[in-house]
């Protein structure tokens, strides 16, 4: 009796442990301000309280978002984004609500900072120099 229920759990185990694994996403790129902390999470851009606590989804689309990074007052957050096959910029507020797309060039563009008083967002541009 022992054997088989030491089985069954192994059985169990190993296929719960077959489906986290095939469902798992990593969480990447946190970003940190005063009191909170940013992070992408399943190509959706995340905030938590700075403990970790309240996490909460501040994208949802089928695009992958990542990158995020908290302007210098912690009130908004660029993040790059693929949505028509190329890489963009956006900006959010940390309190949610619709982003706001910044750039809409066909080469790829990525979020890498903001400007000291948070006025702008500094990017990267695969862009070609004419």
């Amino acid at each position: 009796m022992t054997i088989r229920w030491f089985a069954a759990a192994l059985l169990a185990g190993s296929i719960m442990s077959t489906q986290a694994h095939a469902e798992t996403r990593l969480l990447r790129d946190p970003a940190v301000s005063d009191n909170a902390l940013a992070f992408a999470y399943a190509g959706d851009i995340w905030i938590a309280n700075r403990d970790g606590s309240n996490p909460r989804r501040l994208t949802s689309h089928t695009a992958d978002e990542r990158d995020p990074i908290f302007s210098p007052d912690g009130s908004m957050i660029a993040f790059t984004a693929n949505i028509d096959g190329n890489d963009d910029v956006f900006v959010i507020s940390a309190n949610g609500g619709p982003p706001k797309r910044l750039t809409w060039h066909p080469g790829n563009d990525l979020a890498v900072d903001w400007a000291p008083g948070g006025k702008a967002v500094a990017m990267v541009s695969a862009r070609e120099r004419r």
